[in-house]
């Protein structure tokens, strides 16, 4: 990718920044402008890139779960690119991503040791065939989240298996994961129960937030949450 600049539209200098993962599909830098927005509003600088094999980034563009491993040293690489900016405290460089994002981020976050933090919107910690399994089922609108639940229970994946669990397990930095509960592309209340089981099990800060009635896009103001646990978990 072509890194070319530091989004910011406050005049004071910055410290902390966020580097922005994608969601799944061939996505590019300006698809995270609504979230790079709220952020520079609140003092934050973003780093935002088009994804690889994607407008000006180089190389191929992948839906394959082994390709995860490869977005993550994305993501690794512009770590390193933006922790040498004088206007940036290296400690305070975080992550944030939505949906395909939640495998994404995790390995990225063990592979550096310059990441501070990690936030997820609708990241799924279920398996990548998990993941599918549910798309699949949750088609069928006549089923109820509940119904959804007990349906997805039943599933056995098979062969090798996209897990994120590793990576959670080894994160010993804070995150924060966001998700609505009618969400029917990822199992949001299953991935928070399995974040609070991990974070409980191994002492982990962990932090998940579940807003009803509303699906895999968020359509809700979780800002005000985002920041709360920002300035408690990190430092305002």
């Amino acid at each position: 990718w072509n890194p070319r600049r530091l989004d910011a539209e406050c005049l004071f200098f910055w410290k902390r920044l966020i580097v922005l993962s994608h969601g799944s599909g061939p996505a590019n830098a300006a698809v995270n402008a609504r979230f790079a927005r709220p952020l520079v509003q609140r003092g934050f600088a973003v780093f935002r890139f088009d994804k690889r094999g994607v407008g000006k980034s180089e190389g191929k563009h992948s839906r394959a779960f082994a390709f995860m491993t490869v977005l993550a040293g994305d993501l690794v690489a512009a770590v390193d690119f933006v922790k040498n900016d004088s206007r940036i405290d290296r400690t305070r460089i975080g992550l944030m991503g939505q949906s395909q994002a939640g495998w994404v981020i995790p390995e990225a976050a063990i592979r550096s040791d310059d990441v501070a933090f990690v936030i997820l919107h609708s990241g799924p910690t279920v398996t990548g065939q998990q993941a599918n399994y549910w798309d699949q089922i949750a088609d069928d609108q006549t089923l109820s989240i509940d119904q959804l639940e007990t349906v997805f229970q039943q599933f056995q994946p098979s062969g090798w298996d996209l897990d994120p669990r590793p990576h959670l397990e080894q994160m010993t930095i804070p995150g924060l994961w966001i998700y609505g509960e009618e969400d029917r592309i990822v199992p949001g209340r299953l991935s928070a129960e399995i974040l609070r089981a991990i974070a409980e099990d191994l002492d982990k800060p962990f932090t998940t937030a579940l807003f009803p009635g509303v699906g895999h896009s968020l359509g809700t103001n979780y800002w005000p949450t985002l920041f709360a646990w920002y300035d408690h978990e990190v430092g305002p």
